[in-house]
């Protein structure tokens, strides 16, 4: 996986570049966030349920989409279901 620890601090349009620019996956930044969280979430009670399995198979139907140049918008893996 790349160093991820300066994206951590980047705008969503930054990370929606990146992510077109195919610099990383969106699987890839989902898991390092996620990773993240879970490391540092307990210092500041910040995790209350981890949603990881769900956002890493969304991350990969946002990943489907982008090799497809289909692109939604700066949120594009957002959805309520």
């Amino acid at each position: 996986m790349a160093d991820f620890s300066e994206v951590f601090f980047l705008s969503i349009t930054d990370l929606g570049a990146k992510l077109r620019a195919k610099e990383f996956s969106c699987y890839e930044l989902t898991r390092a966030f996620c990773e993240r969280l879970e490391r540092t979430g307990p210092r500041y009670n910040a995790l209350a349920l981890s949603l990881k399995d769900r956002a890493l198979r969304q991350a990969k139907d946002v990943d489907t989409d982008l090799k497809r140049d289909r692109t939604r918008g700066p949120l594009q893996g957002f959805r309520t279901e």
